[in-house]
């Protein structure tokens, strides 16, 4: 008995992928600390970040060339701001529980990135009466940065009516909405009684999927 084996490769999977839009950034990411190693005697890899080394090696010595006070506000102020960036990335993170430290990392830039495009905007803002808070800030960028997705999404075949209109309208209120039920549909036989949310593209009619 010969079994077929489903072939599932990274295109495929980008229609169904939570990570679809934000995939090729991170395999960018990926690839690029990936570059960043050597081998040692054992063959095993040592990740040396050389600009990150420089970069602190910098900080370091204009650190000793400071005088005792400069080097303690220096201290206070650096600490503070560490703190509150913390904070701020506690209260509305998108990391996650994972044992891959590019992952990891990626998340976290994500998250400070988040914090300076809100520092940004406050800034353009400042003079305007329409300041948005963080949490709807953050939702605004995030459904921005999705939007081609979602039409790419939007635009698959037998795709369901009622996460087509979501799609289509990715900023109303989807509370108080009863979800469709599902109906049965036209193409199987009545005795099977196969009901289903997909629908026809050409006649709007419900129709499974494996039909």
């Amino acid at each position: 008995m010969s079994t077929v084996r489903c072939i599932n490769t990274r295109e495929s999977r980008k229609s169904t992928d939570r990570f679809a839009p934000i995939r090729n950034i991170f395999i960018q990411f990926n690839n690029h600390c990936g570059d960043n190693y050597s081998l040692n005697e054992n063959r095993k890899k040592l990740y040396c970040l050389y600009p990150h080394y420089m970069t602190i090696m910098i900080t370091l010595s204009q650190h000793l060339q400071m005088s005792r006070s400069q080097k303690w506000f220096y201290s206070t102020m650096k600490q503070k701001a560490v703190c509150t960036a913390d904070q701020m990335c506690g209260n509305y993170s998108i990391s996650r529980i994972c044992s891959r430290w590019p992952l990891r990392f990626f998340l976290h830039m994500l998250d400070t990135s988040g914090i300076d495009a809100y520092v940004i905007y406050n800034w353009n803002m400042v003079q305007s009466q329409c300041n948005m808070k963080r949490p709807e800030f953050l939702e605004s960028l995030g459904l921005t940065m999705l939007q081609g997705h979602l039409d790419r999404r939007s635009s698959q075949p037998g795709l369901p009516k009622a996460l087509k209109r979501m799609l289509n309208a990715p900023g109303s209120s989807t509370q108080g909405m009863s979800p469709t039920k599902k109906q049965r549909c036209i193409v199987c036989p009545r005795s099977k009684d196969i009901k289903t949310l997909s629908h026809c593209n050409f006649c709007k009619k419900p129709c499974a999927k494996n039909t």
